[in-house]
């Protein structure tokens, strides 16, 4: 039975990917910034050494409405977020993806727009990848959805890329990646 790792597992999506998770044949373990604080290398260490990985799904990011754009911590959390990612394949992580933003493209003029695209970039250099870019979702039947497409891509390892690398989930773009 795979070990996923859910950060950001309270947020607005990442409750909707704990619960999509729910219904399959994983172990997961979910986490949030009121159980561990993933800016601080030493708690996202231990986290990564209690709970041993086989899957990341690294969801985490302060995402705070109207706020989010110009937080000065977009680049604590690209920071952090890098860190994690590194340590959870040199611990033997099999797969991790990184749910981004179409901000990462459409809005690179923006700290928070720049700062996921340098985690895409960051986690393009290893094999095994998926970067899920959710557009803005309205409402809990959208998040339900993009958590859907997040949760079936790891159920089946739908990890080749396709039409140049990029592939569509029902008007939510993803990237993925599997030399390995």
């Amino acid at each position: 039975m795979a070990i996923i790792l859910v950060t950001g597992a309270t947020g607005f999506l990442g409750r909707h990917i704990y619960r999509a998770l729910l219904a399959g044949e994983h172990d997961i373990r979910p986490t949030c910034g009121r159980l561990v604080n993933l800016l601080d290398q030493d708690e996202a260490e231990r986290l990564l050494q209690k709970t041993k990985p086989d899957y990341l799904i690294a969801n985490a990011w302060m995402a705070v409405p109207k706020i989010f754009w110009d937080d000065p911590s977009n680049v604590l959390w690209a920071r952090a977020t890098q860190y994690l990612i590194y340590r959870f394949y040199e611990m033997g992580g099999q797969y991790c993806v990184f749910v981004s933003s179409t901000a990462a493209t459409e809005h690179l003029d923006t700290p928070y727009g720049h700062h996921k695209r340098q985690v895409e970039i960051f986690l393009d250099t290893y094999d095994g990848h998926a970067i899920f870019r959710a557009g803005y979702l309205r409402g809990n039947g959208e998040a339900s959805k993009a958590a859907q497409d997040i949760v079936e891509m790891i159920n089946q390892r739908d990890f080749a890329p396709r039409r140049g690398g990029k592939f569509n989930y029902d008007g939510f773009e993803s990237i993925g990646n599997d030399q390995g």
